[in-house]
Protein backbone atom coordinates (compact mmCIF):
# COMPACT_ATOMS: atom_id res chain seq x y z
CA UNK A 1 0.00 0.00 0.00
CA UNK A 2 2.31 2.75 0.87
CA UNK A 3 4.20 1.55 -2.24
CA UNK A 4 1.60 1.95 -4.40
CA UNK A 5 0.97 5.58 -2.54
CA UNK A 6 4.42 6.89 -3.61
CA UNK A 7 4.12 5.96 -7.21
CA UNK A 8 1.22 7.65 -7.95
CA UNK A 9 3.30 11.03 -6.28
CA UNK A 10 6.44 10.40 -8.33
CA UNK A 11 3.91 10.21 -11.92
CA UNK A 12 2.19 13.38 -10.50
CA UNK A 13 5.33 15.64 -9.97
CA UNK A 14 6.68 13.84 -13.34
CA UNK A 15 3.07 15.27 -15.56
CA UNK A 16 3.47 19.09 -13.04
CA UNK A 17 7.26 19.41 -14.31
CA UNK A 18 5.93 18.71 -18.18
CA UNK A 19 3.53 20.65 -17.61
CA UNK A 20 5.83 23.64 -17.03
CA UNK A 21 8.51 23.06 -19.56
CA UNK A 22 6.03 23.36 -21.83
CA UNK A 23 4.93 26.78 -20.40
CA UNK A 24 8.54 27.78 -20.36
CA UNK A 25 8.31 27.02 -24.30
CA UNK A 26 5.43 28.42 -24.97
CA UNK A 27 6.25 31.85 -22.70
CA UNK A 28 10.46 31.84 -24.58
CA UNK A 29 8.68 31.60 -27.93
CA UNK A 30 6.63 34.72 -27.62
CA UNK A 31 10.21 36.60 -25.92
CA UNK A 32 12.56 34.79 -28.63
CA UNK A 33 11.13 37.37 -31.89
CA UNK A 34 13.49 39.23 -33.83
CA UNK A 35 13.60 42.49 -33.11
CA UNK A 36 11.50 43.22 -36.85
CA UNK A 37 9.03 40.57 -35.16
CA UNK A 38 9.17 42.08 -32.33
CA UNK A 39 7.27 45.69 -33.45
CA UNK A 40 4.29 43.87 -34.44
CA UNK A 41 3.13 43.93 -31.27
CA UNK A 42 3.67 47.28 -30.14
CA UNK A 43 0.57 49.62 -29.50
CA UNK A 44 0.33 52.17 -32.43
CA UNK A 45 1.18 55.66 -31.93
CA UNK A 46 -2.01 57.78 -31.73
CA UNK A 47 -1.88 61.65 -31.97
CA UNK A 48 -4.31 64.01 -30.28
CA UNK A 49 -6.46 66.27 -32.32
CA UNK A 50 -8.26 69.86 -31.68
CA UNK A 51 -11.50 71.61 -33.04
CA UNK A 52 -11.10 74.43 -35.44
CA UNK A 53 -13.05 77.18 -34.21
CA UNK A 54 -13.93 81.00 -34.86
CA UNK A 55 -13.00 83.30 -32.35
CA UNK A 56 -11.57 87.00 -30.80
CA UNK A 57 -7.83 87.02 -30.53
CA UNK A 58 -5.72 89.52 -28.51
CA UNK A 59 -3.66 91.90 -31.06
CA UNK A 60 -1.40 92.86 -28.31
CA UNK A 61 2.58 92.05 -28.70
CA UNK A 62 4.39 90.86 -26.57
CA UNK A 63 8.01 89.97 -26.49
CA UNK A 64 11.16 90.69 -24.30
CA UNK A 65 14.11 93.27 -23.85
CA UNK A 66 17.07 94.32 -21.81
CA UNK A 67 16.91 97.09 -19.17
CA UNK A 68 19.71 100.04 -19.30
CA UNK A 69 20.89 102.91 -17.72
CA UNK A 70 21.16 106.19 -19.11
CA UNK A 71 24.69 106.55 -17.12
CA UNK A 72 26.02 106.54 -13.94
CA UNK A 73 28.12 109.70 -12.00
CA UNK A 74 30.57 109.17 -9.31
CA UNK A 75 30.83 112.48 -6.93
CA UNK A 76 33.85 112.95 -4.13
CA UNK A 77 35.53 115.87 -2.72
CA UNK A 78 38.01 117.30 -0.48
CA UNK A 79 37.59 118.67 3.01
CA UNK A 80 37.99 122.50 3.39
CA UNK A 81 41.15 123.52 4.58
CA UNK A 82 41.08 123.67 8.39
CA UNK A 83 38.18 120.19 8.53
CA UNK A 84 38.49 116.68 8.09
CA UNK A 85 36.09 114.57 5.15
CA UNK A 86 33.43 113.56 7.23
CA UNK A 87 29.61 112.48 6.20
CA UNK A 88 27.99 114.90 8.31
CA UNK A 89 24.42 114.68 7.11
CA UNK A 90 22.43 112.45 4.14
CA UNK A 91 19.49 114.17 2.70
CA UNK A 92 18.25 111.47 0.67
CA UNK A 93 17.40 107.91 0.47
CA UNK A 94 18.93 104.93 -1.83
CA UNK A 95 16.91 104.95 -5.22
CA UNK A 96 15.63 108.47 -4.46
CA UNK A 97 15.54 111.22 -7.10
CA UNK A 98 17.64 114.21 -6.34
CA UNK A 99 15.53 117.84 -7.44
CA UNK A 100 17.94 120.16 -9.32
CA UNK A 101 18.95 123.00 -6.88
CA UNK A 102 18.60 120.68 -3.89
CA UNK A 103 21.37 119.64 -1.84
CA UNK A 104 22.45 115.97 -2.65
CA UNK A 105 24.94 115.47 0.79
CA UNK A 106 26.40 117.17 3.71
CA UNK A 107 30.07 117.00 3.72
CA UNK A 108 32.07 118.46 6.32
CA UNK A 109 29.11 120.50 6.93
CA UNK A 110 29.27 121.95 3.40
CA UNK A 111 26.50 121.14 0.67
CA UNK A 112 26.73 119.84 -2.63
CA UNK A 113 24.04 121.06 -4.64
CA UNK A 114 23.10 119.37 -7.76
CA UNK A 115 22.42 121.82 -11.38
CA UNK A 116 21.32 120.48 -14.54
CA UNK A 117 24.16 120.97 -16.80
CA UNK A 118 26.07 118.97 -19.58
CA UNK A 119 29.29 120.32 -18.55
CA UNK A 120 31.11 119.58 -15.42
CA UNK A 121 32.36 122.12 -13.81
CA UNK A 122 35.85 122.84 -14.30
CA UNK A 123 36.81 126.37 -12.18
CA UNK A 124 35.56 128.39 -8.93
CA UNK A 125 33.03 131.35 -10.21
CA UNK A 126 32.84 134.56 -9.64
CA UNK A 127 31.82 138.47 -10.00
CA UNK A 128 33.64 139.22 -13.30
CA UNK A 129 33.80 135.99 -14.69
CA UNK A 130 32.07 135.49 -17.85
CA UNK A 131 31.59 132.32 -20.46
CA UNK A 132 29.46 129.48 -21.70
CA UNK A 133 29.97 127.93 -17.94
CA UNK A 134 29.05 131.08 -16.34
CA UNK A 135 25.72 130.83 -18.61
CA UNK A 136 25.34 127.10 -17.93
CA UNK A 137 25.32 127.97 -14.17
CA UNK A 138 22.80 130.84 -15.17
CA UNK A 139 20.30 128.81 -17.23
CA UNK A 140 20.34 126.45 -14.33
CA UNK A 141 19.28 128.77 -11.83
CA UNK A 142 16.41 129.92 -13.99
CA UNK A 143 15.25 126.40 -14.24
CA UNK A 144 15.01 126.36 -10.50
CA UNK A 145 12.99 129.46 -10.63
CA UNK A 146 15.72 131.66 -9.34
CA UNK A 147 14.85 135.11 -11.43
CA UNK A 148 18.43 135.84 -13.54
CA UNK A 149 19.38 136.54 -16.64
CA UNK A 150 21.55 133.38 -18.70
CA UNK A 151 24.36 136.58 -20.30
CA UNK A 152 26.90 134.60 -19.62
CA UNK A 153 28.24 137.27 -17.37
CA UNK A 154 29.12 136.22 -13.72
CA UNK A 155 27.20 139.82 -12.41
CA UNK A 156 26.29 141.66 -8.81
CA UNK A 157 22.36 139.93 -9.82
CA UNK A 158 23.77 136.28 -10.39
CA UNK A 159 25.47 136.47 -7.25
CA UNK A 160 22.44 137.44 -4.85
CA UNK A 161 20.87 134.43 -6.64
CA UNK A 162 23.79 132.57 -5.37
CA UNK A 163 23.46 133.53 -2.13
CA UNK A 164 19.82 133.19 -2.16
CA UNK A 165 20.38 129.41 -3.05
CA UNK A 166 22.15 128.49 -0.53
CA UNK A 167 20.38 130.45 2.11
CA UNK A 168 17.47 129.13 1.03
CA UNK A 169 19.12 125.55 1.82
CA UNK A 170 20.19 126.80 5.44
CA UNK A 171 23.52 127.35 4.70
CA UNK A 172 26.40 130.36 4.49
CA UNK A 173 27.80 131.51 0.85
CA UNK A 174 31.44 130.60 0.15
CA UNK A 175 33.17 134.21 0.28
CA UNK A 176 36.92 132.25 1.05
CA UNK A 177 38.25 129.38 -1.25
CA UNK A 178 39.24 127.87 1.85
CA UNK A 179 36.17 127.14 3.41
CA UNK A 180 34.71 125.35 0.45
CA UNK A 181 34.72 121.77 -0.45
CA UNK A 182 37.33 121.10 -3.35
CA UNK A 183 36.54 118.85 -6.00
CA UNK A 184 39.15 115.80 -6.62
CA UNK A 185 41.13 114.73 -10.08
CA UNK A 186 39.62 112.35 -12.43
CA UNK A 187 42.67 110.12 -11.68
CA UNK A 188 41.93 109.88 -8.09
CA UNK A 189 44.68 112.80 -7.07
CA UNK A 190 43.10 115.81 -4.87
CA UNK A 191 43.69 118.60 -7.14
CA UNK A 192 46.72 120.97 -5.18
CA UNK A 193 46.35 124.73 -3.90
CA UNK A 194 47.43 127.35 -6.12
CA UNK A 195 48.62 129.20 -3.23
CA UNK A 196 47.13 132.19 -4.74
CA UNK A 197 44.41 134.24 -3.01
CA UNK A 198 40.95 134.65 -4.42
CA UNK A 199 42.64 132.02 -7.15
CA UNK A 200 39.62 132.26 -9.63
CA UNK A 201 40.87 135.82 -10.22
CA UNK A 202 44.33 134.53 -10.89
CA UNK A 203 45.34 134.14 -14.55
CA UNK A 204 49.20 132.10 -15.20
CA UNK A 205 50.71 134.08 -17.47
CA UNK A 206 53.58 132.08 -19.17
CA UNK A 207 57.01 133.72 -19.24
CA UNK A 208 58.96 133.08 -22.52
CA UNK A 209 62.90 132.32 -22.31
CA UNK A 210 65.02 134.82 -22.88
CA UNK A 211 66.16 135.12 -26.37
CA UNK A 212 68.82 136.82 -28.45
CA UNK A 213 67.26 139.55 -30.69
CA UNK A 214 69.28 140.48 -33.66
CA UNK A 215 66.78 142.34 -35.76
CA UNK A 216 66.85 146.09 -35.39
CA UNK A 217 63.02 145.82 -36.65
CA UNK A 218 62.17 143.72 -34.42
CA UNK A 219 63.54 145.05 -31.12
CA UNK A 220 62.29 148.34 -32.18
CA UNK A 221 58.44 146.74 -32.34
CA UNK A 222 59.07 145.02 -29.23
CA UNK A 223 59.99 148.70 -27.67
CA UNK A 224 56.97 149.85 -29.05
CA UNK A 225 54.79 147.25 -27.13
CA UNK A 226 56.44 147.57 -24.31
CA UNK A 227 56.28 151.30 -24.45
CA UNK A 228 52.64 151.21 -24.70
CA UNK A 229 51.79 148.52 -22.21
CA UNK A 230 53.85 151.22 -19.79
CA UNK A 231 51.35 154.08 -20.92
CA UNK A 232 48.28 151.83 -20.40
CA UNK A 233 49.46 150.72 -16.79
CA UNK A 234 50.05 154.55 -15.91
CA UNK A 235 46.06 155.67 -17.53
CA UNK A 236 44.86 152.83 -14.99
CA UNK A 237 46.68 154.36 -12.21
CA UNK A 238 45.56 157.75 -12.72
CA UNK A 239 41.53 156.38 -13.52
CA UNK A 240 42.61 154.42 -9.53
CA UNK A 241 42.98 157.84 -7.57
CA UNK A 242 44.66 160.70 -7.22
CA UNK A 243 48.01 161.35 -5.47
CA UNK A 244 47.66 162.44 -2.34
CA UNK A 245 48.14 166.22 -1.36
CA UNK A 246 51.60 167.16 -1.59
CA UNK A 247 52.41 163.33 -2.33
CA UNK A 248 54.84 162.70 -5.54
CA UNK A 249 53.67 160.73 -8.29
CA UNK A 250 55.34 157.98 -6.98
CA UNK A 251 53.57 157.84 -4.02
CA UNK A 252 50.42 157.66 -5.34
CA UNK A 253 47.94 155.33 -3.96
CA UNK A 254 46.11 152.81 -5.59
CA UNK A 255 42.53 151.20 -4.43
CA UNK A 256 42.95 147.68 -3.63
CA UNK A 257 40.68 145.74 -6.17
CA UNK A 258 37.27 144.77 -4.13
CA UNK A 259 36.89 141.35 -2.91
CA UNK A 260 34.60 138.81 -4.59
CA UNK A 261 31.32 138.65 -2.56
CA UNK A 262 30.62 134.89 -3.10
CA UNK A 263 31.90 132.27 -5.12
CA UNK A 264 30.24 129.21 -6.82
CA UNK A 265 33.28 126.46 -6.23
CA UNK A 266 33.17 123.61 -8.26
CA UNK A 267 33.49 121.20 -5.06
CA UNK A 268 30.13 122.46 -4.05
CA UNK A 269 28.12 122.97 -7.63
CA UNK A 270 27.97 120.02 -9.27
CA UNK A 271 26.49 119.71 -12.45
CA UNK A 272 24.47 116.89 -13.78
CA UNK A 273 22.96 116.25 -17.47
CA UNK A 274 19.87 114.51 -16.69
CA UNK A 275 17.83 113.52 -13.35
CA UNK A 276 19.50 111.38 -11.10
CA UNK A 277 18.38 109.16 -8.25
CA UNK A 278 20.78 107.56 -5.49
CA UNK A 279 22.40 104.25 -6.15
CA UNK A 280 24.74 104.23 -3.28
CA UNK A 281 26.00 106.27 -0.54
CA UNK A 282 28.31 107.04 2.28
CA UNK A 283 26.34 106.92 5.85
CA UNK A 284 26.76 109.53 8.03
CA UNK A 285 29.71 109.34 10.01
CA UNK A 286 31.65 108.05 7.52
CA UNK A 287 34.99 109.48 6.42
CA UNK A 288 35.93 108.77 3.29
CA UNK A 289 39.02 107.14 1.74
CA UNK A 290 39.23 106.82 -1.80
CA UNK A 291 35.58 105.65 -2.57
CA UNK A 292 33.12 107.85 -3.94
CA UNK A 293 30.84 109.75 -1.52
CA UNK A 294 27.84 108.86 -3.73
CA UNK A 295 27.22 107.36 -6.36
CA UNK A 296 24.60 108.46 -9.05
CA UNK A 297 22.69 106.68 -11.55
CA UNK A 298 20.81 109.09 -14.45
CA UNK A 299 17.20 108.49 -14.55
CA UNK A 300 16.29 108.47 -17.97
CA UNK A 301 16.34 104.45 -17.62
CA UNK A 302 15.84 103.03 -20.87
CA UNK A 303 14.24 99.48 -21.77
CA UNK A 304 15.29 98.06 -25.02
CA UNK A 305 12.91 96.49 -26.52
CA UNK A 306 13.03 93.68 -29.05
CA UNK A 307 10.41 93.45 -31.91
CA UNK A 308 10.52 91.47 -34.66
CA UNK A 309 10.65 93.58 -37.99
CA UNK A 310 7.39 91.69 -39.32
CA UNK A 311 5.29 93.20 -36.50
CA UNK A 312 6.38 96.67 -38.42
CA UNK A 313 3.68 97.93 -39.48
CA UNK A 314 1.14 96.93 -36.30
CA UNK A 315 3.08 99.79 -34.31
CA UNK A 316 3.77 103.32 -34.33
CA UNK A 317 5.10 106.06 -32.28
CA UNK A 318 3.04 106.89 -29.08
CA UNK A 319 1.21 103.42 -28.29
CA UNK A 320 1.15 102.68 -25.18
CA UNK A 321 3.73 99.82 -23.78
CA UNK A 322 3.84 98.22 -20.62
CA UNK A 323 6.69 96.57 -19.21
CA UNK A 324 7.45 94.25 -16.32
CA UNK A 325 10.08 93.19 -14.37
CA UNK A 326 9.38 90.55 -11.60
CA UNK A 327 6.35 92.33 -9.71
CA UNK A 328 7.26 95.77 -11.22
CA UNK A 329 5.94 97.33 -13.98
CA UNK A 330 5.42 100.97 -15.81
CA UNK A 331 3.65 102.20 -18.59
CA UNK A 332 5.29 104.33 -21.13
CA UNK A 333 4.53 105.12 -24.95
CA UNK A 334 6.57 104.17 -28.13
CA UNK A 335 9.22 106.63 -29.55
CA UNK A 336 9.71 106.67 -33.06
CA UNK A 337 10.25 103.45 -34.27
CA UNK A 338 13.68 102.72 -35.94
CA UNK A 339 13.69 101.58 -39.57
CA UNK A 340 16.79 99.97 -40.01
CA UNK A 341 16.44 96.25 -38.25
CA UNK A 342 19.32 94.63 -36.35
CA UNK A 343 19.77 90.74 -36.42
CA UNK A 344 19.93 88.86 -33.87
CA UNK A 345 22.30 85.48 -33.66
CA UNK A 346 19.84 83.55 -35.68
CA UNK A 347 19.54 85.73 -38.61
CA UNK A 348 16.29 87.05 -37.15
CA UNK A 349 15.75 90.83 -38.46
CA UNK A 350 14.40 92.65 -35.22
CA UNK A 351 13.62 96.12 -34.06
CA UNK A 352 15.46 97.46 -31.41
CA UNK A 353 13.40 100.23 -29.83
CA UNK A 354 14.68 102.03 -27.01
CA UNK A 355 12.11 102.90 -24.25
CA UNK A 356 12.18 105.65 -22.15
CA UNK A 357 10.93 104.80 -18.85
CA UNK A 358 9.45 107.34 -16.84
CA UNK A 359 10.15 105.67 -13.15
CA UNK A 360 13.46 103.82 -11.87
CA UNK A 361 13.51 100.43 -12.45
CA UNK A 362 14.34 98.14 -9.28
CA UNK A 363 17.52 97.29 -7.76
CA UNK A 364 19.22 94.72 -9.59
CA UNK A 365 17.34 95.15 -13.00
CA UNK A 366 20.25 96.75 -14.57
CA UNK A 367 21.47 94.75 -17.80
CA UNK A 368 18.22 91.90 -17.49
CA UNK A 369 15.72 90.89 -19.34
CA UNK A 370 12.44 92.04 -19.29
CA UNK A 371 8.50 91.60 -20.89
CA UNK A 372 6.70 94.08 -22.44
CA UNK A 373 3.20 94.11 -24.37
CA UNK A 374 2.23 96.79 -26.83
CA UNK A 375 -0.74 97.92 -26.99
CA UNK A 376 -2.22 97.39 -30.74
CA UNK A 377 -5.59 98.32 -30.18
CA UNK A 378 -9.43 96.45 -30.32
CA UNK A 379 -8.97 92.68 -30.25
CA UNK A 380 -9.83 90.85 -33.71
CA UNK A 381 -12.20 88.26 -34.53
CA UNK A 382 -10.81 85.43 -36.93
CA UNK A 383 -12.50 83.15 -38.65
CA UNK A 384 -10.43 80.41 -38.40
CA UNK A 385 -8.02 79.72 -34.99
CA UNK A 386 -6.20 76.46 -34.27
CA UNK A 387 -3.86 75.59 -31.45
CA UNK A 388 -0.17 77.08 -32.53
CA UNK A 389 1.07 73.32 -31.74
CA UNK A 390 -1.08 72.24 -35.12
CA UNK A 391 0.75 74.06 -37.34
CA UNK A 392 3.84 72.53 -39.05
CA UNK A 393 6.22 73.71 -41.59
CA UNK A 394 8.00 71.78 -44.96
CA UNK A 395 11.62 72.23 -46.10
CA UNK A 396 10.80 75.10 -48.28
CA UNK A 397 8.85 76.89 -45.40
CA UNK A 398 5.31 76.29 -46.37
CA UNK A 399 3.42 76.35 -43.42
CA UNK A 400 0.28 73.80 -43.14
CA UNK A 401 -2.29 71.29 -40.77
CA UNK A 402 -3.36 68.17 -41.28
CA UNK A 403 -7.01 67.86 -41.44
CA UNK A 404 -8.65 64.68 -40.17
CA UNK A 405 -11.18 63.18 -42.32
CA UNK A 406 -14.54 62.75 -41.24
CA UNK A 407 -14.60 59.25 -41.49
CA UNK A 408 -12.15 59.66 -38.75
CA UNK A 409 -13.05 62.16 -36.94
CA UNK A 410 -16.14 61.19 -34.98
CA UNK A 411 -15.14 61.18 -30.66
CA UNK A 412 -11.64 61.90 -31.57
CA UNK A 413 -11.63 65.67 -30.97
CA UNK A 414 -9.78 67.36 -27.86
CA UNK A 415 -12.33 69.19 -26.62
CA UNK A 416 -14.84 66.27 -26.25
CA UNK A 417 -12.10 64.24 -24.34
CA UNK A 418 -11.45 66.55 -22.02
CA UNK A 419 -7.83 66.93 -23.39
CA UNK A 420 -6.61 63.42 -22.33
CA UNK A 421 -8.00 60.70 -25.08
CA UNK A 422 -9.07 61.57 -28.80
CA UNK A 423 -6.45 61.29 -31.16
CA UNK A 424 -5.77 58.94 -34.49
CA UNK A 425 -3.98 55.64 -34.85
CA UNK A 426 -0.52 55.68 -36.96
CA UNK A 427 -1.51 53.41 -39.38
CA UNK A 428 -4.16 56.01 -40.54
CA UNK A 429 -1.57 58.96 -41.11
CA UNK A 430 -1.88 58.55 -44.91
CA UNK A 431 -5.36 59.59 -44.16
CA UNK A 432 -5.04 62.72 -43.02
CA UNK A 433 -5.67 65.95 -45.80
CA UNK A 434 -2.73 68.28 -45.65
CA UNK A 435 -3.97 71.39 -45.94
CA UNK A 436 -1.53 74.63 -46.56
CA UNK A 437 -2.40 77.58 -44.39
CA UNK A 438 -0.75 81.40 -43.77
CA UNK A 439 -0.75 82.31 -39.91
CA UNK A 440 -2.39 85.95 -39.44
CA UNK A 441 -2.07 86.02 -35.73
CA UNK A 442 -0.20 84.24 -33.28
CA UNK A 443 -1.34 85.00 -29.84
CA UNK A 444 -1.13 83.05 -26.22
CA UNK A 445 -0.92 79.64 -28.11
CA UNK A 446 -3.31 79.84 -30.61
CA UNK A 447 -2.91 81.02 -34.21
CA UNK A 448 -5.88 83.32 -36.73
CA UNK A 449 -4.99 81.34 -40.12
CA UNK A 450 -5.78 81.28 -43.87
CA UNK A 451 -6.47 77.97 -46.04
CA UNK A 452 -4.41 78.57 -49.07
CA UNK A 453 -5.93 75.77 -50.68
CA UNK A 454 -8.38 72.59 -49.78
CA UNK A 455 -10.69 73.39 -47.67
CA UNK A 456 -10.77 73.97 -44.13
CA UNK A 457 -13.78 75.06 -41.41
CA UNK A 458 -14.67 75.50 -38.52
CA UNK A 459 -15.52 72.35 -36.44
CA UNK A 460 -12.94 70.51 -38.69
CA UNK A 461 -10.30 68.47 -36.49
CA UNK A 462 -6.81 68.80 -37.17
CA UNK A 463 -3.93 67.12 -35.95
CA UNK A 464 -1.76 68.91 -32.67
CA UNK A 465 1.87 67.95 -31.91
CA UNK A 466 2.90 66.36 -35.46
CA UNK A 467 6.39 67.14 -36.53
Amino acid sequence: MGVATKGRGDAGLRILGALALVGLGIGGGFLLHSPGESITYDLPPSHLTAEVTSQELPTDLTGAGVFQTSGQVSISATAPADRSLVITKTSHDRGQQVPWCNVLIEVSGRPIFLLQGDIPAYRDLTEGDSGSDVRQLQEALSDCGYQVAADGKFGTNTAKVLKKLYADAGYTPITDLADALGPVASQGNVLEDSGVENASFAIAVPKPEAAQISNPAEKALRFEVASLSSREGQDEKSAAGKPQQGASESDEVVSPPKPPTVFAPRGEIRFIKSVPKILTQLSEGSEPQSEPIVQLSLVGDIFIASLPAEHIAKVQQGQEIQINYLEWSSNAVLPEIPETPTYSGGGTPTLEIPILLTEPIPDGAFEQSGQFTIKTGVDQVFDLVVPVSAVSQDTSGQQYVSKVPARLAEGNSLAETGGQGGGIKGEQETDLERVNISILESVGGYVGIEVQDSMLAVGDLVVIGQQ
